[in-house]
């Protein structure tokens, strides 16, 4: 299956931590941080304008980005775990 994000709209795929330590000690989870790591699958083409052009979009597709943790709308599918988040709520690009 595949998924098209529609307008400004990102499709992500969060990036677990390894909680675990090289010794085995499980290290609690950092749920209280409110900003994600999250790998780019796929992005929409951008808001149509009045002029009838469409926004810029400034992502691609396996940028990893920094993202807020509650703007993502997260679904499963085929047993994965996807998010699909608005442009705007990106907060930076890492490379």
């Amino acid at each position: 299956m595949t998924i098209t994000p529609l307008f400004d709209r990102v499709l992500i795929e969060e990036e677990k931590e390894d909680l675990t330590t090289a010794s085995g000690f499980l290290l609690s989870s950092a749920s209280n941080e409110s900003v994600v790591k999250a790998k780019v699958i796929a992005a929409g083409s951008g808001n149509e304008k009045e002029d009838g052009s469409s926004s810029k979009i400034f992502v691609t597709t396996n940028d990893e980005i920094l993202c807020s943790k509650f703007a993502i709308a997260k679904f499963k599918l085929d047993g994965k775990e996807f998010g699909i988040i608005r442009q705007s709520d990106i907060l930076a690009i890492l490379k």
